[in-house]
């Protein structure tokens, strides 16, 4: 082959590369964000309904407000 093609070829697994790797990358930061919200959410519910999970209340009580940390 000619160094044209070579180069051509080159050029194109690079740049198959680089998109694979932003994909990659994109696909990771909105898994991150999915689980960031479901983490968000989960605060929400433990910290409104404490009484609806004891044990994850007990285990994070920094997230439970004062006056609704549920029953002694």
């Amino acid at each position: 082959m000619n160094r044209p093609v070579l180069a051509l070829a080159a050029t194109i697994a690079l740049a198959s590369a680089v998109h694979i790797a932003q994909r990659r990358q994109q696909h990771r930061q909105y898994l991150e964000l999915a689980v960031h919200q479901a983490h968000v959410r989960m605060l929400e519910v433990a910290t409104t309904h404490p009484d609806l999970d004891p044990i994850w209340v007990r285990n994070h009580p920094d997230h439970v407000k004062d006056d609704e940390s549920g029953p002694s």
